[in-house]
């Protein structure tokens, strides 16, 4: 790969590992997509025209070819109509596979962690801010009262949580960082910490009453492709074990330490697929690699950044039709979940006291009930 594209590929990594953290504010107003999604467009394109000119693939055999069958399951069982999981999965294994392909160096893969610990506190900094900016949280539990401010679901924010802690340990403890970057790093590990503790003992209460975790129905072919993955999770797990004793990386205790909070997370309540998690057993797998090339950007990526920021100001404060997804669409919600409809309101109601819409989804629950009396006292 020639130097220009190599820093190209090495600027958008970086870009990515600021994007990881940020979940429902990646999101685009128009397209409906998230920002992953352009992200490996680029790679792809960034990429592929090398791999096809040297006929070969940087990505072990061992790797790639479930991958490959896991990405070939996911587009067959969802034709012609995916699901958004089945979009986000596929958008994980693309990403894994990209990450591979571009083959970033141990040093990159160093300010990568870096550039997603400072994300991971400016979100958890907003989550904590929340009740206090009037805002409707993207990720709440009715029950408990736990409430996140940037993942789709509290399995998935107490996960990144758990990654961005992982990450900020990793940061405090490695020398080779400046002292300015382990006190950033000690003050977001203040800051997930104080969040981690509140919000996931509430979220854990959601959880003690289940002690099955109950995930959602799946054919054969997709119980293939979910054997697929923990198998392929697990291969990474031992290339970075391998790789640690032969060198005593750092890197390898912190792939150790997300490892440990993926299993925990998946055993505590039903957990999905992101881009993230692609992402992430992606730069731990090419940790575990030889390096190929030491050409990086030597630059913040400011325009990447000026990106996610616009980003994230506008879906902070907006919440757009496109992004059904958005668990912030309390009204796309209502319409799958009739039963719970009422106290969902008084939920939005609680947070969000300015909103509207919530009597229409409470007339209409009621009619679909068939108690047209109550819904005529709704508004």
């Amino acid at each position: 790969m020639l130097p220009a594209r190599q820093r190209a590929t090495d600027y958008l990594l970086w870009t990515a590992a600021l994007a990881w953290p940020l979940e429902v504010f990646v999101q685009t107003p128009v397209l409906g997509l998230d920002f992953f999604w352009l992200v490996a467009f680029l790679l792809a394109a960034l990429l592929v025209p090398d791999a096809l000119a040297a006929r070969k693939l940087q990505v072990p055999f061992e790797v790639w070819v479930p991958a490959a069958i896991i990405a070939g399951i996911t587009v067959v069982s969802a034709w012609p109509r995916p699901t958004p999981a089945d979009r986000n999965a596929l958008e994980a294994v693309l990403l894994f596979g990209l990450v591979i392909q571009a083959g970033p160096s141990r040093e990159s893969i160093r300010r990568y962690i870096f550039a997603g610990m400072v994300s991971a506190g400016a979100v958890t900094l907003i989550s904590l801010l929340t009740p206090w900016l009037g805002l409707l949280p993207t990720a709440y539990s009715l029950r408990s009262g736990a409430a996140l401010m940037f993942s789709f679901d509290l399995a998935g924010g107490v996960h990144i949580l758990f990654l961005a802690a992982a990450c900020g340990l990793y940061v405090v403890s490695d020398r080779a960082y400046r002292p300015a970057q382990r006190a950033l790093a000690t003050g977001v590990l203040v800051l997930v910490a104080t969040l981690l503790v509140g919000q996931s003992i509430q979220w854990w209460r959601d959880t003690a009453s289940f002690p099955i975790v109950h995930y959602p129905p799946l054919r054969p072919v997709q119980w293939a492709a979910a054997a697929l993955a923990l198998w392929l999770f697990a291969r990474v797990i031992v290339k970075v074990e391998i790789h640690r004793r032969a060198t005593r990386a750092p890197l390898g205790r912190l792939w150790w330490i997300c490892a440990a909070a993926t299993v925990l997370v998946a055993a505590c309540a039903p957990f999905q697929s992101r881009a993230y998690q692609g992402f992430l057993l992606g730069l731990a797998c090419a940790s575990a690699l030889p390096e190929r090339s030491s050409v990086r950007a030597t630059r913040w990526p400011i325009i990447g950044s000026a990106v996610l920021m616009v980003l994230l100001t506008v879906n902070l404060f907006f919440v757009f039709p496109e992004n059904t997804s958005d668990p912030r669409q309390y009204d796309a919600a209502a319409t799958r979940e009739y039963p719970r409809v009422f106290d969902h309101m008084d939920w939005v109601d609680r947070h969000a006291p300015n909103e509207g819409r919530t009597y229409l989804w409470r007339a209409r629950a009621a009619l679909e009930y068939g108690l047209p009396n109550l819904a005529s006292f709704a508004f």
